[in-house]
């Protein structure tokens, strides 16, 4: 096999290796692909092939972000710790005015930068885009594909006023004009299908914001999608008490109880925030230079 890039002495990580410590190895690269894995010495390269010196370094595999939302990436440091009720109000896109497709690109671009920084090779984005624009989308997959990052891309939105979320609001404020569940469904399939193809490390999955923004109608026409086309799931689910005290009383039980009755157990696995906020964040891990291939 013609190799390309030679990887010299990494420490690899192998989480099923019996060693207590990472193993030093080889890699070779033939084009896009690592094509072999072996002790020092034993691959033996064609001259073109580029050598990196990668000795006291840890090659792992590529980390997963599987919750993420691009729309919230130039927001860091903008507002002052609050509940998530009260941020709902702020930082998400139905309450700021429409960005511009120059500023779209760049805080995807930084984002997948951020992420590829940190070891991370996949992003599962949930974006939220409002008004409902196919330009921003496009800008959005266009952004990604030229950072070199894959992402399951998703489509955040649902068929429910946004007040529901919110204690105390829902009935005083009054009604908008909504797509119906099927104009919906009809739009993100759209999307889908336009894009099919064009984005080699882009798949796509389907992202509906909490299960109480969405109608009965809407999550049923959702698990259809994703069983039809095997499209996975990514969900909010009680993010804060607030939230989850307001789908006991729509529901009238937990929504984990209420969905096993439902047609939202018929969709593709569900992730997302489970549980709600603490006050306290795991403390960051340091960690010695590094060098990270995809999955």
């Amino acid at each position: 096999m013609s190799y390309t890039l030679i990887v010299r002495g990494a420490r690899v990580l192998d989480p099923l290796a019996p060693e207590p410590r990472p193993a030093v190895r080889d890699i070779a690269i033939a084009g896009d692909r690592i094509a072999a894995v072996e002790p020092p010495g034993e691959i033996d390269p064609p001259p073109a092939a580029k050598a990196v010196d990668a000795r006291n370094m840890l090659a792992i595999p590529g980390l997963v972000s599987a919750h993420y939302h691009s729309h919230d990436t130039l927001l860091k440091g903008c507002f002052a710790p609050m509940p998530l009720e009260a941020w709902l109000l702020h930082a998400v896109p139905p309450n700021y005015p429409q960005r511009s497709r120059e500023e779209i690109r760049a805080r995807v671009l930084i984002g997948a930068l951020e992420a590829l920084k940190s070891g991370i090779t996949t992003l599962q984005d949930m974006a939220s885009v409002h008004p409902f624009d196919p330009g921003e989308v496009d800008a959005i997959l266009q952004a990604y594909d030229d950072a070199g990052i894959r992402c399951v891309f998703a489509l955040q939105v649902g068929d429910v006023l946004g007040s529901r979320l919110l204690p105390f609001l829902e009935g005083l404020l009054p009604p908008a004009p909504r797509s119906s569940a099927r104009e919906l469904i009809a739009r993100v399939d759209g999307e889908r299908k336009r894009h099919a193809g064009r984005h080699p490390r882009i798949s796509w999955g389907l992202g509906p914001p909490t299960p109480e923004a969405c109608s009965e109608e809407y999550l049923g026409l959702l698990a259809d999608l994703s069983q039809r086309e095997k499209l996975p799931v990514f969900c909010h689910v009680y993010e804060s008490k607030g939230n989850a005290a307001i789908a006991r009383r729509h529901y009238g039980a937990t929504w984990r109880a209420s969905a096993s009755s439902t047609s939202a157990s018929r969709s593709r696995t569900a992730s997302g925030c489970s549980a709600p906020r603490s006050s306290r964040s795991p403390r960051p891990v340091r960690t010695s230079r590094s060098i990270r291939f995809p999955t």
